[in-house]
């Protein structure tokens, strides 16, 4: 069973979701066209701590027959925007 995450936040008056949001939070990372020798857990925990910090993967994606995406759970800080590539 996959995993959801839900944070919430303290409101307050005059709060503005365009100029306020939460510096840290979870991001669902897609990782598409990964060599199959790189399909290791370990190797999807360090691109995960490299981006931010790794927190989940399904573990269903190793029986998949279509290994043409991996998706990871990471929680980063978005204060410095985040990477489009590494």
């Amino acid at each position: 069973m996959a995993q959801s995450f839900l944070q919430v936040h303290s409101w307050y008056v005059d709060f503005n979701i365009l100029h306020e949001f939460p510096r840290n939070g979870y991001v669902w990372v897609n990782l598409p066209i990964l060599p199959l020798e790189l399909w290791i857990k370990q190797v999807f925990m360090e691109i995960g701590n490299e981006i931010g910090r790794f927190i989940y993967m399904d573990p269903r994606i190793f029986g998949a027959k279509d290994k043409s995406v991996a998706l990871i759970l990471i929680k980063t800080n978005f204060s410095g925007g985040l990477p489009t590539k590494k």
